[in-house]
């Protein structure tokens, strides 16, 4: 991640931070998404978002790998001061069967991984995952995304610590307590996406998704509150 001071030339971008070794390459998969904080004049958040290097010893392979979000913070001095993730915590290996206590964010396949995050004006975050599965051909890891446990094929939208929201859509309440928005359902917010790979937030409220087609067509979703199956597969 490099940084342009007002006034400088093109050629003087300064690195802040370079996590390339973390990051896997094979194919679609990347560093695919990155949002300044709607705050960030307060804050000084940055968010990254990304498929992780489960495999150091052998960059960019095509094994399974996860993705995670994180948050970088800047100090005055444009100098990381703190870096947090934020979703997909786990990273031991492949993510294993969905539960609402599994912070893992799956990258199965080549393609479909992760894609966008928005900052929403009145702080939110919003993070596309695609279904992170084979993309052409049949793979029963598609039907994930109408799991509400599993990131799989979901629109999330969480606060800037990675936690729900209250009136989240998918889960019911679990009760006061601490765990009551760090569910994984807690944070979906629309479910059904092959590979919501780029949206864009509506001047009016809600979002514009572009749903990556198979073969003959493409989709685009005005997603105007949460809730919503989308259809995939």
């Amino acid at each position: 991640m490099k940084v342009l001071e007002p006034g400088a030339e093109p050629d003087e971008w300064e690195m802040v931070l370079d996590i390339s070794s973390q990051v896997n390459h094979f194919e679609d998969r990347g560093l695919l998404g990155l949002a300044v904080d709607s705050d960030f004049e307060q804050n000084h958040y940055v968010y990254l978002l990304y498929t992780y290097e489960l495999r150091p010893d052998i960059p960019d392979s095509d094994e399974p790998m996860v993705s995670r979000l994180e948050r970088i913070e800047l100090d005055e001095d444009n100098n990381v001061s703190g870096r947090q993730i934020l979703l997909g915590s786990y990273d031991d290996q492949e993510c294993p069967t969905a539960t609402n206590t599994l912070d893992c964010i799956p990258s199965d396949g080549p393609s479909h991984s992760i894609g966008t995050v928005r900052s929403a004006p009145d702080g939110p975050l919003y993070v596309g995952v695609g279904d992170a599965s084979e993309y052409s051909g049949y793979d029963q890891f598609a039907f994930r995304v109408y799991d509400e446990k599993s990131f799989a094929g979901k629109i999330l939208h969480v606060d800037r610590n990675g936690n729900g929201l209250p009136g989240h859509p998918f889960c019911p309440p679990a009760g006061p307590g601490p765990d009551e928005l760090t569910r994984v359902c807690a944070k979906v917010w629309a479910k059904g996406f092959r590979n919501p790979y780029r949206f864009a937030l509506h001047p009016d409220g809600g979002l514009i998704v572009g749903d990556v087609g198979w073969a003959v067509s493409e989709e685009i979703d005005l997603i105007e509150s949460g809730g919503g199956n989308y259809g995939w597969p």
